[in-house]
């Protein structure tokens, strides 16, 4: 089930021709920027006994990619060896530092400036929380385009937690060796038991040209859920700065099948002279009786107004349910489909469940050349990816040998928690899979300690009992993959998967 804040970072992304005003790109990208904060990456698939990594991708030109990971399988190091002229050169670093609840503190990514002749740290991140796990402070730094090329302040932000609101920032610029305030955005919401927040609103301010404490509205956004929990309908306002007039209105809705998988996306924009939605955008899915998509189909107006279908994704699986190939359509004309991309994929005989994998947008460059997907890791570990380009005609394939990628995995012996399938005598967890409630059965009383970790380590629910018999309200998590564990005396003594439908 895809989560609910993947699909808004999706949706908000999308800005139709008709809305290509500088102000209104400027004012989504902000948001998407400032919501993308508070999404959970996917580091860690499973905690298992006997977990592998991928700690490796080398390339047939001999370039290569190389991570390392910490305790709980979330990312610690990232090397991009880049092939230039046949010399093999580190061309790209990411380091980064967690707290105990393994949210980022610090994140360092370094890439070869040409201009420096050297690696220089492009960016630097650095986050700060409150005990409960919300953020507290964000300081960026960039490299400065001119000799030292070393770091300098960027942006600054401040989080506090109005009672109206689940979340105020307020934005600072580093200019003049001094803070400037420009701008807030707020969260309207709530916060349930976890560190997400639920988005009803978010609002994006900035102060008035030549005043202090006279804000004007950016944009505004509105979200809608279905009664599942997922991203239903989002509503965009734009405002234009000198007349405070609404400038864009955009309604991006998704819907779903039964059991929660993306059937369509769409972009709605709002026309004043008709006084009616445009449709200039929509995205289809299809799946195969396994619920594995086959088919990604993308319309758009473009000048002409009319929607007509713009690309088209296939996804080909063998026997044992892998992915096998992945084509990339483009029509030309707007009515022949052409190939563009296609990519073959062979796999390992490893447990997926057990494999921990780096984000996707890992990288100084979102790592636009990667290739490992948490999606395609279902039934097999990926062993090597051959891409292909494809310019106009598949009868001329030009093979970029620089992006097809041998992978390497390595056993991962400190993961610390032993999951275990089975209920011991001691204790009882039920239900498993559970919805809105789980129940603890301990064989004696004493002074324990239960916490629920998420699929990447986050400590999600943490409480301390001292009955024989508990019951547990966990409604506010998201569905997917869990970690129970009870600790006596600070010690774990029993870990359990589950599952949260």
């Amino acid at each position: 089930m895809k989560q609910i804040y993947i699909s808004i970072f999706l949706l908000i992304f999308a800005v139709t021709a008709n809305a290509q005003d500088n102000l209104a790109k400027e004012s989504k990208q902000k948001m998407q920027d400032f919501l993308q904060k508070f999404s959970s990456p996917k580091q860690l698939k499973s905690a298992a006994t006997e977990a592998y990594a991928l700690d490796s991708i080398t390339f047939e030109n001999g370039a290569s990619k190389e991570m390392t990971y910490n305790d709980n399988g979330l990312l610690l190091t990232y090397k991009y060896y880049k092939n230039e002229g046949g010399t093999i050169n580190l061309f790209e670093t990411e380091t980064n530092t967690y707290n105990e609840s393994g949210q980022m503190l610090t994140n360092v990514v370094a890439s070869y400036d040409d201009w420096a002749n050297k690696l220089t740290d492009q960016w630097k991140i650095e986050n700060t929380y409150t005990s409960q796990g919300r953020p507290l402070t964000e300081i960026e730094w960039v490299v400065g385009d001119e000799a030292p090329y070393e770091l300098e302040y960027q942006s600054k932000t401040t989080y506090t937690f109005p009672e109206d609101k689940a979340l105020e920032a307020m934005v600072y610029d580093w200019d003049n060796d001094q803070w400037n305030l420009e701008e807030k955005q707020m969260i309207f919401g709530s916060w349930g038991t976890g560190t997400l927040p639920m988005v009803d609103s978010l609002y994006l301010e900035t102060l008035v040209e030549g005043t202090s404490d006279e804000w004007f509205r950016v944009a505004k956004m509105f979200f809608a859920y279905s009664g599942d929990g997922l991203m239903a309908e989002t509503l965009s306002i734009i405002y234009d700065e000198d007349t405070g007039a609404e400038l864009v209105k955009l309604k991006d809705k998704i819907t779903y099948n039964a059991i929660g998988y993306t059937l369509m996306e769409t972009t709605e924009i709002y026309n004043p002279d008709s006084m009616d939605w445009d449709l200039p955008s929509k995205v289809e899915y299809e799946y195969n009786d396994d619920n594995q998509i086959i088919r990604e189909e993308e319309f758009n107006s473009g000048w002409t107004g009319i929607l007509a279908p713009s690309s088209r994704i296939i996804y080909d699986y063998d026997s044992d349910g892998n992915l096998e190939t992945q084509k990339d359509y483009l029509y030309s004309g707007g009515e022949e489909l052409t190939l563009f991309y296609k990519d073959e994929f062979s796999f390992k005989n490893l447990d997926t469940e057990n494999i921990m994998l780096p984000s996707s947008d890992i990288g100084y460059f979102g790592g636009l050349n990667d290739f490992f997907d948490e999606e395609f890791y279902e039934n097999g570990a990926i062993d090597e990816v051959k891409h292909y380009s494809y310019w106009y005609s598949e009868s001329v394939p030009n093979e970029e040998l620089e992006k097809t990628g041998k992978y390497h995995y390595s056993k991962y012996g400190s993961v610390p928690t032993s999951v275990e399938q089975e209920n011991n005598a001691s204790i009882k967890v039920f239900p498993n899979p559970f919805t809105n409630e789980i129940k603890l059965q301990l064989e004696k009383a004493g002074d324990y300690q239960l916490k629920i970790r998420n699929s990447i380590g986050q400590v999600v629910y943490s409480k301390n009992i001292n009955g024989t018999t508990t019951s547990h309200n966990v409604s506010g998590l998201p569905g997917g993959f869990y970690i129970l564990s009870v600790l006596l005396d600070g010690e774990n003594t029993t870990n359990y998967k589950l599952v949260k439908e």
